[in-house]
């Protein structure tokens, strides 16, 4: 059961955050990160039909780590998607996930009592080797901006480490009130956060809102979908396993997202940064089976 969910999680998320990454790429990633968080709020309806009315009453109740869970999400999509219009998608995804596994580490150990191995100590090493090589790897790619490589890759740690902080309040939810009900109102939360941050700054800094076509709103939709059945995944495997053991397996997101974005967008990465890939990737799955 626990690989079936992993592997839910990761294909989902990858899959969407390829389709979604191409299309943010060509927009204001602020405006685009909102669109893509309104659009959850109709994907992620049926995940409310798997649930029933008492839980869903007692949401008001969670508000204390749901609103610190939907402010780090916003800022972690924010952030994520500000990378990758700049980074290559594997790259930006390596960086993110391994700070967000660290990040889940450090959480787990300091909230939840999860403590890990030597093995499991050695395998974070060996995880900041690889954040190590693949951040210091130059590749050049026409279609992205390959100045202030440093900022992007800050970018993306930033990312990272909020992202871990998302999930770390959305799995206690999730294993207070389910994973249905909790994984809906944390995207939809999510939601209302980057609609507050993109009226702020259009308010403080008037920059405005990009405005989309029906179409292109939709075409956001149907790239977000399999955040779907990856949010409700990872919510139930939140519910089963130590948060900081899934946060570890999945760094395996980010062979999918390579692997997809060299495919079909042509962002081949250096011989180095496979191999950092592959090497954290291995050492992930020690974590899993000696942990």
């Amino acid at each position: 059961m626990f690989w079936i969910l992993i592997g839910i999680t990761i294909l989902g998320f990858a899959i969407q955050a390829v389709l979604t990454s191409h299309i943010v790429r060509q927009m204001d990633t602020l405006s685009g990160s909102m669109y893509r968080s309104i659009s959850l709020i109709f994907v992620m309806l049926p995940l409310l039909f798997l649930s029933d009315l008492e839980t869903i009453s007692q949401i008001g109740s969670y508000q204390k780590k749901l609103i610190p869970a939907a402010i780090a999400g916003a800022l972690a999509t924010w952030f994520s998607y500000s990378a990758v219009k700049k980074l290559p998608m594997g790259i930006s995804a390596s960086l993110k996930t391994i700070t967000s596994v660290l990040g889940a580490l450090m959480l787990g150990w300091i909230f939840f009592q999860e403590y890990f191995t030597l093995y499991a100590i050695v395998s974070i090493i060996i995880m900041l080797i690889g954040w190590v090589i693949i951040s210091n790897t130059k590749t050049r790619f026409e279609h992205l901006d390959n100045d202030n490589l440093l900022l992007w890759i800050l970018y993306s740690f930033i990312a990272g480490f909020l992202w871990a902080v998302t999930v770390f309040f959305l799995v206690q939810v999730s294993r207070d009130l389910g994973p249905y009900v909790a994984g809906y109102f944390w995207e939809v939360e999510i939601a209302i956060a980057l609609i507050l941050m993109v009226l702020l700054r259009k308010i403080f800094f008037n920059w405005k809102i990009e405005k989309i076509s029906k179409k292109q709103f939709r075409n956001i939709a149907i790239a977000a979908a399999p955040t779907l059945p990856a949010t409700w995944a990872m919510a139930v495997a939140g519910t089963m396993w130590p948060f900081a053991t899934i946060s570890v397996m999945l760094t395996f997101i980010i062979v999918v997202i390579t692997i997809l974005g060299t495919i079909f967008f042509k962002e081949k990465l250096d011989k180095l940064q496979y191999i950092g890939i592959i090497v954290i990737c291995i050492w992930a799955l020690g974590v899993r089976m000696f942990s």
